[in-house]
């Protein structure tokens, strides 16, 4: 529909709105067969950074961390409930860095889960540039947003716990397509089946590349060139 006389374009509209654009892009929602004409769905249709096109991941070098980040203000206090779940049973073969964003306030409990931690471990706040600390790692702990997107698409092994419900249908696309694996939603037991898939990862490292690898087949990172194009068919 045009507005004015110009086309109408939406983002991540799911009221009654998005049916009324000539175009309404949704890369956070999987595709659906029921989807309207107009919605473009999934991750091929999601923004992210153009760097992803042309980045070519290494493979993780021998002593990679595993990096454990949930954005900028994990608001249910993720970080520091997965550090002491990897704590508790940590073998020391791999390090962590752990990264909490601006508007992080369980500083109280990080403070102790690090307290506690017994391997090696680095702590950095609101780092400048996350990219290339998650292409450098070996395994990548995360929420099931952007973030999940972006590790897949660098081909790093990623696991993802759902923070807010909206996370959860992506994080389980990703992961029924082998992008990641899918440890549940922040209410439910992810510290057991966090500690299996690790210990499974470093148990069998020729599996976590070979998954770190699916992803980059599942989020190519060129959603940014297809939305343009589509803003160029809608003018």
């Amino acid at each position: 529909m045009a507005l004015g006389g110009l086309p109408r374009l939406t983002f991540d509209d799911q009221g009654e709105g998005g049916s009324l654009a000539r175009a309404n892009v949704c890369g956070m929602v999987p595709p659906s067969p029921d989807a309207s004409a107009n919605a473009y769905r999934g991750p091929d249709f999601l923004v992210l950074d153009e760097r992803l096109t042309t980045w070519t991941p290494a493979d993780p070098a021998e002593k990679a961390p595993l990096l454990l980040t949930f954005g900028g203000s994990d608001t249910h206090g993720l970080t520091p409930r997965i550090l002491a779940a990897l704590g508790g049973g940590w073998t020391g073969a791999m390090p962590v860095h752990v990264i909490t964003g601006p508007a992080f306030r369980h500083e109280e409990a990080l403070l102790e889960a690090l307290r506690r931690f017994s391997g090696e471990i680095v702590h950095a706040s609101a780092v400048p540039d996350l990219l290339p600390l998650i292409a450098g790692a070996g395994m990548v702990v995360c929420a099931g947003g952007l973030t999940a997107h972006e590790s897949a698409a660098l081909g790093r092994a990623t696991l993802v716990v759902a923070s807010e419900p909206h996370e959860i249908p992506p994080a389980r696309y990703l992961a029924d397509r082998g992008a990641c694996r899918y440890l549940g939603y922040r209410d439910e037991d992810v510290e057991a089946r966090l500690e299996r898939e690790v210990r499974a990862w470093l148990e069998h490292p020729e599996a976590r590349a070979r998954d770190g690898a699916m992803g980059r087949a599942v989020v190519d990172g060129r959603g940014l060139e297809r939305v343009v194009a589509i803003l160029e068919a809608c003018a």
